[in-house]
């Protein structure tokens, strides 16, 4: 069992993803897909990875891109609701403001990402402090 990635950074998340013209924002899907299938693989379920994603994508338009990121906040709420925290954005709160936000001047679909990547520091440092009690109470 390894320490998860809990510091995620949406500033980074944006300038490196402005200077690479995109390609650092599929570098930070892969990691965090990592991270969401090691924290909550008690759950039954499984993040796709991310040639699916890119691929899936594509081929919908765009729609799959959306389909996904809400199962993936849905996946990170169910941990939420297991470890008894309070979720940062439930599902439909991340849709209203991917979908209707983006009609702020496309301002909306940074706030859901942004709310995303909160949501999962959450839970990675919640993974990472019932990993540090379990190997305390195996000494």
């Amino acid at each position: 069992m390894r320490k998860l990635k809990d510091d995620r950074s949406f500033l980074l998340y944006l300038v490196l993803g402005f200077i690479t013209f995109g390609i650092y924002q599929f570098f930070f899907l892969w990691g965090l897909i990592k991270d969401v299938n090691v924290a909550c693989r008690d759950d039954n379920d499984k993040t796709p990875g991310l040639i699916p994603f890119i691929l899936l994508t594509f081929v919908t338009c765009g729609i799959y891109g959306i389909v996904w990121y809400y199962r993936m906040v849905a996946r990170l709420n169910r941990y939420c609701d297991r470890s008894n925290i309070r979720p940062s954005v439930t599902p439909m709160e991340w849709l209203g403001w991917f979908v209707f936000g983006a009609l702020i001047c496309g301002i909306g679909s940074y706030v859901a990402q942004y709310k995303l990547i909160e949501l999962s520091n959450n839970v990675m440092n919640d993974y990472n402090a019932s990993l540090y009690r379990r190997e305390r109470e195996n000494m």
